[in-house]
């Protein structure tokens, strides 16, 4: 745990040695060992899972799960990853002081690693593929055993003496043993050119946590759970960053006062208030000035006329600090028009923190003295001259920003010149409570200040956000260390601190964080908005739509204490003109809660002028995310907040840019371009999941049953939803949409499970396109499933040899090896199988291996191993074939089949409004046919003879009838045929698609 501590600190965690050399079961030095050692310690692995089970009824020597994972996921994986030319560069001594584990010189070994890489380049591939491989099996491992994960982990801290017992520093170390040497590998690659093969590498930097002795440590020592629930979803559960955090200390307000509060994942309850409630301003703390307690400060009744007066202009107000003639007054506050090129302040705050006033445009004197000396360090930086004692101008809300009911029309005036304060401003100076109170660090050490800024109330704040995204430069005060020292740390400064640094673990380490910074203030985004934001307010769509999906990912992890200020906190940093709307409706003051439907409305006004504004930029992707959605007609793909908090580890991103530029209908919906599936089935109930969150269904997509899809409920749905029982019990169609632009992959990915009830021909310069209007039923995780091409193919190779000629890089990616590696008359036990990206334990024999957990089966003469089934077989989990419904014949009502439709298949997506849609008749020549979404409908006795008039009797045109004036109905088309019991794969597949 030492390694870490050169970058944030010493922990203070002591890890105990637990494991021991032994030379009849030595640590694993080599991949092969390094899979072999689960099975030679008698635990298994299971291979979907990744959950551990002992074989053994009593453990030997070292085989408790504390030890074991010591031996394996610590000194082992070092020992097989940390090589130069072959060899392990550090020894079990190296790694160990005493009776604890020492991680000093862990540093030594992976600046030597890393260094050994890039200057032996043959064969580099090839290393880092099976160290990836590596790192990731061992990623599953930690995170399915030792992670708390929904409060629980796959360990006890209880009883000692117990099997599974293992202490929460033990999870810790190898937590962050895994991340630090991932951060490495990826270090190494990016300085090697060509490293990375496309493919053959997921996502190096998700979190191998996270870790319960953080999160005790943070409940324990009083930190707000809605702080806690940010961090682990915001740092993606990594152990070492949330280690960091937790070293940091932040603390913005008495802890005690989250414990009084309540405060919940949902929301943090505490606010600068009164004991009778109510919002109240807070001294500078250690305020005991009894003249400062007498009462506040701020512009004269006749200075709040001139900048009253001003705003009525749209004249921005600044203030100015003056000299009063007498000591006890001080300084007074005076107001000047801002005119092009006058340098000023804006002051971006923590309204929690007690720099507001819901009464009066004014502070305590002690937190303007503060403001003050912040000024003037900060002219003076500018200047780079330390002996003027002068304030600069300044804007600060709070101050010029009319309270009193009677100028409510100039407050509005005033807040829509937020976006354009921020702009002219020569630079932003934040006052956060806790900053403000803390030193910021060591020297040299800028991961420990920008960790704590990471961690800070400024952080968490929507309005703080946009203040942040459109200003020049942000100043930071910390506590200062000495009399000359300026504790003043440059936002843009701090971040390129990190990023500045010529040794390999150190970058590897605080590359994350730098990230995470950025992102939350929208950092990449700053060095562009010039153009795309202050010079024209319809920027091309690409940009447009970058712009708002990382809006979204840095407004996710904020609160505001207003519900009706983040539409306009989000409309004022995206410069929208919502003159028109009801935007700007919410004032500066907390109000009482707005009703949801009202809420709604705002946020539907907001995107409906921001597609006015960036056309075609709505990100595609956001009909995947996982909030509650808008309310209204059109608007049901629409997140209700953007403050929603959902970890979308172990997902892709679903905000990906696709290239495709939306279409809002204010009626049907947005209009999205995906790949997915038309599901067809008899019982809906499976593909539905009602009342069944854990159950998965299976269907093939085509007739060779080449490839396969899982598909799982993510959302739980409810039986008695009327919703869901009329679309069980209709026959409208149901389709999948997926959420990657191009079907491939194997890893999981959200999807959304829709009611298809019309579908729209449309006639374009290339050709006709068949629009499909959908609702939302609910999410889905789905996994793909797919075998190589052909008939057969070899069973996956041991992963048995260390040696680059051994193994050979195939295009289907898998690893293919010609000879069987045999020791001692045995196979080695641990396969790598492409198609469910896990490794098998393979039953060990005198002279074979049972291959049938990997879905193989052996042909008895010729010895050859044909693949049987998409993936590993049933006892891995995975699907069999032979005894799918499809192929045997039982089971009609079980039988699934996906329908693909192409990569650029169009969708209307909207939520379900069954107000939308009344009943109404719908003619065919056999005088039946389907109902509207939800209604109650006819089976027709002949599947092909469905036809509409192209004008329904209500008038309306049917755009699915053909120029005949038949074609299919508006709900997607007749239902299929009864499924016949047949006895070959093809003749089961044209039976299920012959009414197509």
């Amino acid at each position: 745990m030492n390694h870490l501590d050169e970058e944030y600190g010493d922990s203070g965690v002591i890890v105990h040695l637990l494991a021991k050399p032994n030379y009849l079961k030595p640590f694993p030095q080599d991949f092969a060992s390094f899979l072999e050692f689960p099975n030679l310690m008698n635990w298994a692995v299971d291979p979907q899972s990744h959950k551990l089970r002992y074989q053994q009824a009593v453990p030997g020597p070292g085989e408790a799960l504390a030890p074991f994972l010591q031996a394996w996921l610590f000194f082992g994986l070092i020992f097989t990853v940390v090589k130069a030319d072959g060899k392990p560069l550090l020894a079990f001594d190296d790694l160990v002081q005493g009776n604890t584990v020492d991680t000093k010189k862990l540093r030594w070994g992976l600046e030597e690693w890393a260094a050994w890489e890039r200057s032996n380049r043959p064969g580099i591939h090839l290393r880092m593929i099976r160290v990836g491989w590596v790192l990731e099996k061992a990623r599953q491992v930690v995170r399915s055993n030792c992670a708390e994960i929904d409060g629980r982990t796959g360990y006890s801290d209880g009883h000692v003496g117990s099997i599974d017992y293992m202490s929460d520093e033990t999870a810790l170390s190898l937590m962050t043993l895994g991340e630090t040497i991932s951060a490495v590998k990826i270090k190494i690659m990016s300085d090697v050119d060509g490293a990375h093969l496309n493919g053959w590498h997921g996502d190096e930097n998700l979190g191998w946590g996270p870790p319960k002795y953080v999160l005790n440590k943070m409940k324990n020592d009083g930190w707000c759970r809605r702080t806690i629930h940010l961090l682990k979803g915001q740092l993606g559960s990594s152990a070492i960053l949330l280690l960091a955090a937790y070293n940091s200390q932040y603390l913005d307000f008495d802890r005690k006062k989250h414990e009084e509060k309540n405060c919940d994942e949902d929301g943090c309850h505490v606010i600068s208030e009164k004991a009778e409630g109510g919002y109240v301003s807070r001294h500078y703390p250690g305020c005991k000035d009894p003249d400062c307690f007498a009462r506040m400060r701020g512009p004269s009744d006749a200075h709040m006329g001139d900048i009253i007066s001003m705003l009525d202009r749209d004249e921005i107000p600044l203030l100015q600090f003056e000299d009063c003639e007498t000591e006890a007054e001080g300084f007074r506050l005076t107001p000047v028009k801002w005119t092009p090129g006058t340098q000023f302040a804006a002051i971006s705050h923590v309204w929690a923190h007690g720099y507001g006033n819901e009464k009066k445009n004014a502070l305590y004197k002690c937190q303007l003295a503060f403001i003050r000396e912040q000024l003037v360090h900060v002219r003076n930086i500018l200047r780079n001259d330390k002996s003027q004692m002068v304030p600069m101008l300044f804007w600060m809300d709070t101050l010029v920003v009319p309270v009193e009911d009677k100028h409510a029309a100039k407050r509005q005036i005033a807040i829509s010149q937020i976006f354009r304060v921020f702009r002219e401003s020569t630079c932003t100076i934040v006052l956060d409570s806790g900053l403000s109170t803390m030193k910021a660090g060591h020297d040299g050490k800028p991961a420990q200040a920008a960790m704590k800024v990471f961690c800070s109330g400024w952080m968490r704040r929507l309005w703080t956000l946009q203040e942040a995204f459109g200003s020049k430069k942000i100043y930071i005060p910390f506590v200062p260390v000495s009399a000359d020292d300026i504790h003043i740390q440059e936002f843009d400064q701090l971040a390129n601190n990190l990023n500045n640094t010529q040794h390999t673990l150190t970058a590897a380490l605080i590359m994350a964080l730098r990230n995470q910074l950025l992102h939350n203030v929208m950092g990449h985004e700053r060095q562009t908005r010039d153009t795309y934001l202050w010079q024209s307010r319809q920027p091309p769509p690409k940009q447009g739509a970058q712009l708002i999906t990382n809006a979204w990912r840095a407004a996710r992890w904020r609160t505001t204490g207003n519900p009706a200020h983040e539409t306009l906190a989000l409309a004022t940093m995206l410069n929208l003109d919502y003159t028109d709307t009801n935007i700007g409706e919410p004032t500066i003051q907390k109000e009482a809660r707005m009703s949801q439907s009202h809420l709604d409305s705002l946020m539907r006004d907001f995107w409906i002028t921001f597609d006015e504004q960036y056309k075609g930029a709505i990100p595609p992707g956001i009909i995947f995310l996982p909030s509650d959605k808008i309310r209204i007609p059109g608007f049901g793909w629409a997140p209700r907040t953007w403050m929603e908090a959902h970890d979308q580890t172990g997902y892709p991103e679903p905000l990906q840019p696709t290239g495709f530029k939306t279409v809002l209908d204010k009626e049907h919906g947005l209009r999205v371009r995906y790949p997915g599936f038309l599901l067809h089935t008899r019982d809906r109930s499976r593909v539905l999941g009602i009342n069944k969150l854990d159950d998965e269904f299976v269907f093939p997509v085509d007739s060779n049953l080449l490839e396969w899809y899982r598909a799982k409920p993510v959302d739980p749905v409810q039986a008695n939803d009327n919703y869901v029982a009329g679309i069980r019990d209709n026959n409208t169609r149901l389709a999948i949409i997926l959420s990657r632009p191009q079907r491939g992959g194997l890893a999981p990915e959200i999807a959304l499970l829709v009611e298809v009830w019309k579908q729209r021909i449309e006639t374009q310069d290339e050709g006709t396109r068949k629009v499909l209007y959908c609702q939302v039923i609910h999410r889905l995780q789905v996994s793909r499933e797919r075998r190589s091409p052909g008939v057969s193919g070899r069973a996956p190779p041991a992963f048995a040899s260390a040696s680059s000629e051994d193994l050979n890089l195939s295009p289907n990616m898998s690893f293919s090896r010609r000879d069987t590696v045999r020791a001692a008359g045995k196979q080695p036990a641990a396969y790598y199988s492409r198609t469910s990206a896990a490794t098998a334990s393979a039953r060990a024999t005198s002279n074979s291996v049972d291959m049938t957990l990997m879905g193989y089966t052996t042909n008895a003469e010729t010895h050859e191993q044909f693949l049987v089934s998409p993936s590993a077989a049933a006892a891995a989990g995975t699907i069999n074939t032979t005894l799918h419904p499809l192929i045997s014949g039982t089971r009609d009502d079980d039988v699934i089949i996906g329908e693909a439709v192409g990569p650029d298949q169009d969708w209307f997506v909207d939520g379900f409004f069954r107000e939308r849609y009344k009943p109404r008749p719908l003619y065919t020549d056999a005088g039946h046919g389907h109902g509207p979404p939800g209604s109650r409908a006819f089976r027709s006795n002949s599947p092909r003879a469905h036809t509409m008039p192209r004008h329904m009797p209500d008038g309306r045109y049917n755009n699915n009838a053909d120029a005949s004036g038949s074609g299919f109905i508006a709900a997607g088309g007749p239902p299929p045929p009864p499924l016949q019991r047949v006895g070959t794969i093809a003749g089961a597949v044209r039976s299920i698609f012959r009414y197509n």
